[in-house]
């Protein structure tokens, strides 16, 4: 009679199974095999089997219990399902969202007292990602949501230095300094919002140079170096990336006649204007300010003002926003009122711009717009300052005066409902003259 038993696996075919990596599927269409024949062999003697010994695992003896070898065939496709799962929870734990775009929301990080914190959106889970003597202002999350960015100024200095640390608080370097500014006062001053980073996370573009001669600098996030980057005469300020990260976007002009919004290549040359010159006897080209780039990379969002609108306090020239094609061209002015209006900021899809409206005797608010300026939305929350949008595109994040005694409170606006919740930034010390409760918000993948 022909014995049609399937002959068990040998050791080395078990030992070759343990060490060789799944091809894709093959793991569902072994276990269904393996189980279906399992069930229908019939079993003999008990086979000894030696289970495979590492010399990495010191202390352990080089033979195993001893095992039956129908039993360590399936245990060999456990391992490997079980190796499979853990890769793929370590692939989604390191799942990175892509820079631009919408993403989940994830921490807001700010400031408070001089130490940088991170919290839920609704203030909860709040802890401290760094702490010392130094001031620690202005985070600044990078697009895949691993670092923060942020200055870091140490008492009695004249200038900060440009620190990177991980979400979690660990790692921290100091990857560039920059000189502050300090009136006659003696106060020591720091433009806000001045640090961006490039769409690959590997560079911070911020405004550099000395208070009478700006440029923009590039620092390597990895702490390798900074450079002044662009024409060394040529006076530049408050940089944006563009979406693929070739280009840079800023304030610039050598003299208040020719100053604007210019467009560069990241490593400083084909210099070119974008902005209309504006013929102003009064100077406020120089009002050109916070340009931001869409996250289509076809348009340029910015705020100057315009010299034929007139403040209620009797004042020509209020700051409006304005957007331009990337490559110049098809400029136009999104808030034609009587308030001033800066700060613009893309929603991730490119589909509104938010920007800060503030007006004499009223309190800031945050308007939202489409891109050609049509349907604008007012949201909750007032006393607001700079907007940031949540990854996602439903909230708006921004930090205002605390509603109730001292201090300063975090404000979270819904684009969709208008409601508005707000958290204090201050917990027990006072705001410092430099960081207020700047935010941020982090991207996660979906």
């Amino acid at each position: 009679m022909t014995d049609e038993r399937r002959p068990r696996p040998s050791e080395r075919s078990i030992w070759s199974t343990i060490r060789r990596d799944p091809d894709d599927g093959a793991i569902g269409a072994v276990w269904s095999g393996l189980t279906v024949d399992l069930d229908a062999t019939p079993q003999k003697s008990r086979r000894i089997v030696d289970w495979p010994w590492s010399s990495g695992m010191p202390g352990v003896p080089r033979i195993w219990p001893r095992m039956p070898g129908p039993a360590i065939a399936v245990l060999a496709v456990v391992a490997m399902l079980a190796a499979t799962m853990v890769i793929g929870v370590i692939a989604t734990a390191h799942r990175l969202p892509p820079p631009f775009g919408l993403a989940k929301p994830g921490l807001i990080a700010f400031d408070d007292g001089g130490d940088i914190f991170v919290a839920n959106a609704d203030g909860t889970g709040r802890r401290a990602v760094t702490s010392g003597p130094a001031d620690d202002v202005q985070p600044t999350w990078s697009p895949d949501g691993t670092m923060i960015a942020f200055w870091s100024l140490n008492p009695g200095e004249t200038f900060a230095s440009l620190s990177v640390i991980d979400a979690d608080g660990t790692h921290p370097r100091a990857v560039a300094t920059k000189d502050l500014r300090v009136d006659v006062s003696g106060t020591r001053t720091l433009d806000p919002y001045d640090i961006v980073w490039s769409p690959d996370d590997r560079s911070l573009a911020f405004t550099g140079g000395t208070s009478y001669h700006e440029q923009v600098v590039v620092a390597s996030v990895d702490g390798t170096g900074s450079a002044a980057v662009g024409d060394p005469g040529f006076d530049s300020q408050t940089p944006t990336w563009s979406p693929d990260g070739t280009k840079i976007a800023f304030r610039g002009g050598r003299a208040d006649s020719d100053r604007g919004v210019y467009v560069m290549n990241a490593d400083g040359s084909d210099l070119r204007r974008v902005t209309l010159e504006v013929d102003d006897s009064w100077g406020n080209t120089y009002s050109y300010f916070m340009p931001a780039w869409s996250p289509d990379g076809a348009r340029i969002a910015f705020s100057r003002k315009a010299p034929d609108v007139r403040h209620p306090s009797g004042v020509w020239g209020v700051q409006q926003v304005w957007v331009v094609d990337a490559g110049g061209g098809n400029e136009r002015v999104l808030s034609d009122d009587q308030a001033v209006n800066d700060y613009p900021a893309w929603a991730p899809d490119g589909s509104r711009i938010a920007y800060r409206r503030s007006l004499d005797g009223e309190a800031a608010t945050t308007v939202v717009v489409k891109p050609d300026g049509s349907d604008p939305i007012t949201l909750a929350g007032s006393g607001v300052g700079i907007p940031r949008w949540s990854p996602d595109g439903s909230a708006i994040v921004s930090n205002a005066a605390a509603e109730t005694g001292s201090g300063v409170d975090i404000v979270v606006s819904s684009t969709d409902s208008g409601a508005a919740l707000r958290f204090p930034a201050t917990a027990t010390d006072a705001p410092t003259a430099l960081g207020n409760g700047d935010v941020s918000w982090q991207r996660l993948a979906p």
